[in-house]
């Protein structure tokens, strides 16, 4: 008897229709059936994040191009690659406590601030509830570094954002085991562990663009350090732009003022302290 797909109503021949890409799905869902298929398409051997990672590793330049120039069933698609790396590592971070100790140490840079404390512990929530989603708002800003600095390559946009999140979600999966090592080791060597990881990370994503663009490695570094330092400033810039844009609605459209209220408390809070 023949099927027909569910979402357009086509004959199937096969586990997908071959108009609209609709998996075949003849049964019910099940616990065991979603399951065992989300641990299929992690870790199968023909397109899972642990082959697209292993692939990423051994010859990065080939994954790139292949992808680039049409060949995508061999591997997982980019964008929700770095996902789940992202997802992976976040999830590592929060059980570790890396955030709560991040936030302790932006909130001690400048214990004068009155702001200070109250800043590091919302930074620290914000980094749990957001940095996976973070990790993916970079890649276009990193791509807009890459298309600068590899500019005679003549790639598309949408290219550079594929080559970004193949690079930096390889480089958060390779950076796991110093992620891991945040469960034996002492809060206080946080930072070290920080800065390891950074590094891992800028050598990697080097790595992965000295090999697709075929350069020497310590100027892939280089010009890395340098769409990092790029990155900084973007967000800098748009920051500015949008407390500027803030301070007008709030003056001229009647938004309401939080500064105000929160400098308030930061002061009461901070005058408490002293008095005790």
């Amino acid at each position: 008897m023949e099927q027909s797909c569910k979402s357009c109503g086509t004959t199937l021949e096969g586990s997908y229709c071959f108009n609209c890409g609709q998996r075949t799905i003849s049964k019910r869902f099940t616990v065991k059936e979603s399951v065992g298929w989300l641990l299929t398409n992690i870790f199968n051997l023909e397109k899972g994040f642990l082959h697209t990672t292993w692939a990423l590793i051994k010859n990065p330049g080939k994954v790139v191009s292949e992808y680039l120039s049409g060949i995508t069933i061999p591997y997982a698609h980019p964008f929700r690659f770095i996902f789940v790396w992202a997802t992976v590592s976040t999830l590592i971070a929060v059980y570790t406590g890396v955030y709560d100790e991040i936030g302790k140490i932006t909130a001690g840079m400048n214990p004068d601030n009155p702001f200070g404390e109250s800043f590091g512990q919302e930074y620290g929530k914000f980094l749990k509830q957001y940095m996976s989603l973070m990790y993916m708002a970079f890649i276009p800003f990193f791509a807009i570094g890459t298309k600068l600095f590899y500019m005679k390559h003549k790639l598309y946009f949408a290219e550079h954002l594929i080559l970004n999140s193949f690079s930096q979600g390889v480089s958060i999966a390779v950076g796991l085991p110093v992620m891991l090592s945040y469960f034996l080791v002492p809060q206080g060597s946080y930072m070290i562990l920080g800065v390891v990881s950074m590094i891992l990370g800028i050598l990697v994503v080097s790595y992965v663009n000295s090999r697709f663009f075929k350069e020497n490695i310590i100027l892939s570094i280089i010009k890395y350090v340098l769409n990092y330092l790029l990155l900084f400033v973007q967000i800098f810039i748009i920051a500015i732009i949008a407390g500027f844009v803030h301070v007008m609605l709030i003056k001229y459209a009647g938004f309401e003022n939080i500064y105000e209220g929160l400098k308030d408390a930061a002061e009461a809070a901070k005058a408490a302290e002293v008095a005790q």
